[in-house]
């Protein structure tokens, strides 16, 4: 009799009592390996098993220590691994290392822990809060509904970072996000000499803090493109580059020494500070209230404007290119030794903001169902 196969750990197993035999390899070749033998397909129940995909479910899950999962499918086949209660990941696990993240999705109704030292590439929305480890590598967008989510020092994330409700974002010193950190109403915090390759945006109400020696090559904002709303304020630490604009609707915005903004800095309601030799490439604006100082030492590479109301301050050998103007009600400060254009120079007050993201999209009808539970 032909010898019966079971998927396990990249290869095939017999199944007690049978007899090995070439019908068995036959069989064996036969079947399609969604998973090698792991915590996943042993603490969880299977469905499916096409090309067009499989599930995995589970009331939670933990996955060891050190432990390796590869995640395989055919064609265009994805897998789901639906946990309804939290994930546990121990330091040390490789979770589909080497494979595409765009074919396997982790839907988690409890919290996400990720040991340090970890991999994951994969796609990971959470109920709950996400916290990795130290020297991390997560590929894949990590979300929530309105729980915090934790990146540790020396992380790597290559995808975006949402929470689309409110839940704070907090990024660990001396880590990479090739991607964009949105929030509606929760803050983002950055730690010191990370990097951000995109875009931050607190949409509605949320402050934003970068810590001394980031980089972020997008913009940042507490109000999003073509907004009228949004309420935060804007920080930005000791020697840290922003390299497109800052834009809030109502909040401060302040640059401290020797930070640098390539871009407008804009406020509707609310005091812009450019601190000691800051350097901001292009104008300096506010809409309907707040006041402007620009610190002894700044440059400004464009306007220096207030439309409605509030003072301009330009202090010591700070250097402004094009024109400092109050437009309505406020004074003008200009320090003698302060250098000031006369001319306008190009449009002043043009808003650098990101659009509204996208969720993680769940790429079947089925899936949907069972993210919405």
């Amino acid at each position: 009799m032909a010898q019966l196969f079971t998927i396990g750990a990249g290869n095939c197993r017999p199944r007690p009592g049978r007899r090995r035999g070439v019908a068995a390899l036959l069989l064996c070749v036969s079947v399609p390996a969604w998973a090698d033998a792991s915590s996943i397909s042993e603490s969880c129940a299977r469905t499916g098993g096409s090309t067009a995909g499989v599930t995995y479910t589970c009331n939670a899950l933990s996955i060891g220590a050190g432990e390796a999962i590869g995640i395989r499918s055919l064609g265009p086949g994805t897998v789901m691994v639906a946990v309804k209660g939290d994930l546990r990941v121990g330091a040390g696990a490789k979770i589909n290392a080497g494979g595409l993240e765009s074919k396997l999705f982790f839907v988690v109704t409890g919290l996400v822990d990720l040991g340090a030292d970890s991999l994951l590439s994969a796609n990971l929305t959470s109920s709950g809060v996400i916290t990795t480890g130290a020297h991390n590598t997560v590929t894949g967008n990590l979300q929530t509904g309105s729980a915090a989510i934790n990146v540790g020092a020396y992380n790597t994330v290559n995808g975006n970072i949402s929470t689309l409700v409110a839940g704070v974002i907090t990024i660990g010193a001396d880590t990479t996000v090739n991607g964009d950190l949105s929030t509606a109403s929760g803050a983002i915090n950055v730690g010191d000499r990370s990097t951000i390759n995109g875009s931050l945006l607190s949409r509605v109400a949320g402050a934003i803090t970068l810590g001394s020696g980031v980089t972020v090559t997008g913009t940042v904002g507490t109000t999003y493109h073509g907004s009228d709303i949004g309420a935060g304020a804007i920080t930005v630490g000791i020697d840290s580059e922003v390299q497109m604009g800052l834009t809030t609707n109502t909040g401060a915005i302040t640059l401290a020494s020797s930070s640098k903004v390539c871009g407008n800095v804009i406020t509707n309601d609310g005091a812009v500070t450019v601190g000691a030799n800051a350097s901001v490439c292009n104008s300096v604006c506010t809409g309907n209230s707040g006041a402007i100082t620009v610190g002894a030492g700044a440059a400004v590479g464009g306007n220096v404007e207030s439309a409605m109301a509030g003072a301009i301050t330009v202090g010591a050998d700070a250097t402004v290119a094009g024109a400092v103007t109050v437009r309505q009600a406020g004074a003008k400060t200009i320090v003698a030794s302060a250098k000031v254009g006369t001319a306008m120079l190009g449009n002043t007050c043009v808003t650098q903001a990101a659009a509204v993201p996208s969720t993680i999209k769940i790429v079947s009808r089925q899936w949907r169902q069972i993210f919405m539970r």
